[in-house]
């Protein structure tokens, strides 16, 4: 996270863990949460916290984007199983520009997917 409080690993066994890394060094941090994300984990971006974040006294909820190992595209909501948004790949044959692909996966405006088990393809 852009506060370095939190770690977020993900991998092949299409899982995220997300790690509280406020503990004096890294090997003491604490596993917090784990989510499935149906896919293996090919890259994970971390959202930048929103400009209203800095006028809440409510801290926001840290979002991130998982890049699967089937090419879809989810928005999650750290902590939880909630999949903000979902982009499946492009269809075969179409290639999309760097990471034109990754910015249009989308921000608020809802569309949430519910949990894990409630996205729909």
């Amino acid at each position: 996270s852009a506060d370095g409080a939190t770690l977020l690993s993900g991998g092949a066994d299409q899982m995220v863990n997300v790690w509280d890394c406020r503990a004096a060094r890294l090997t003491s941090s604490r596993l917090t949460s784990s989510l499935a994300v149906l896919e293996g984990v090919e890259a994970i971006a971390v959202d930048p916290p929103p400009r209203s974040a800095e006028r809440s006294a409510e801290p926001p909820k840290l979002t991130f984007v998982t890049a699967g190992s089937g090419g879809t595209l989810r928005r999650w909501v750290a902590g939880s199983s909630v999949c903000l948004r979902r982009q499946p790949p492009p269809p075969a044959g179409v290639a999309l520009p760097g990471l034109t692909h990754l910015l249009g996966c989308g921000g608020g405006g809802g569309g949430g997917e519910g949990g894990v088990g409630g996205e729909g393809g």
